[in-house]
């Protein structure tokens, strides 16, 4: 799992299809990515967002959680 939020995805997904050392352990195309554009402390720039991207991450993978 991946949120992208200084680099679009698209730029992040070219970096990991490089193999940029930087991205080179990243999942391939199989990995679960998700973006929330904002500078590099999202929780600062955009907390409610972020939050609500990680509640739903769980929910996602938790089901017994509503």
């Amino acid at each position: 799992m991946l949120i992208t939020n200084s680099l679009p995805l698209t730029q992040v997904k070219d970096l990991i299809a490089s193999e940029y050392p930087w991205f080179r352990e990243l999942p391939g195309p199989e990995g679960r990515f998700l973006e929330l554009l904002t500078g590099h402390w999202a929780m600062f720039s955009r907390p409610h967002d972020l939050a609500e991207l990680l509640i739903d991450i769980l929910a996602s993978e938790t089901p017994d959680i509503e």
